[in-house]
């Protein structure tokens, strides 16, 4: 479907068009010359819905959430998993780009978990302040030495992504 067929200006979205100051923000799905090309599915999705249809979309994603207790913070500061009903649609060539620096990524933690669990040569070089990790709550003493092969690393990994006015992406943080 093109732009001209699902004729963005006069859908739901055409108001938030003129929104974003693309010079200073980069917009996911409406770019300079209006809805951008791998955006189209979502935005036919976000016209057959209409408000109505996307917050109720919103309260069942919610209502999923609190069901099952899916929630950030672990036993000490939990808070609810933030859903968004509509889906982050990325183009062939920005996966690929992300897929190589994610894994290079992971790479990196997995090699910070097994050292600071091991020799600690981060903390004993002073590459990192042994007080962040020794005084964290979440770091576990008596695992020390335990090891953290492959089977014992990192169960799972999440990185929060955005994107500059330039449309390049950069990490803003982790969850593991």
């Amino acid at each position: 479907m093109s732009a001209e067929q699902l004729d963005w200006a006069r859908s739901p979205l055409g108001p938030y068009a003129n929104v974003v100051d693309h010079q200073r923000a980069y917009d996911e799905v409406i770019g300079p010359d209006g809805i951008r090309t791998d955006q189209l599915l979502v935005s036919a999705a976000v016209e057959g819905l209409g408000l109505s249809g996307l917050l109720a979309a919103r309260a069942e994603a919610q209502r999923l959430v609190a069901d099952d207790g899916v929630h950030y913070g672990g036993s000490v500061q939990q808070r609810p998993w933030a859903v968004d009903p509509l889906p982050m649609v990325l183009s062939a060539s920005d996966w690929a780009g992300l897929e190589q620096g994610l894994q290079q990524r992971l790479r990196l933690l997995e090699a910070l978990l097994a050292d600071i669990y091991g020799d600690q040569r981060l903390l004993h070089e002073g590459v990192i302040p042994a007080e962040i990790i020794l005084g964290h709550g979440g770091f576990l003493h008596q695992a020390h030495g335990i090891g953290t092969g492959k089977a014992a690393g990192l169960t799972l990994a999440a990185t929060d992504l955005g994107r500059g006015s330039d449309g390049e992406w950069f990490a803003l943080g982790d969850r593991t």
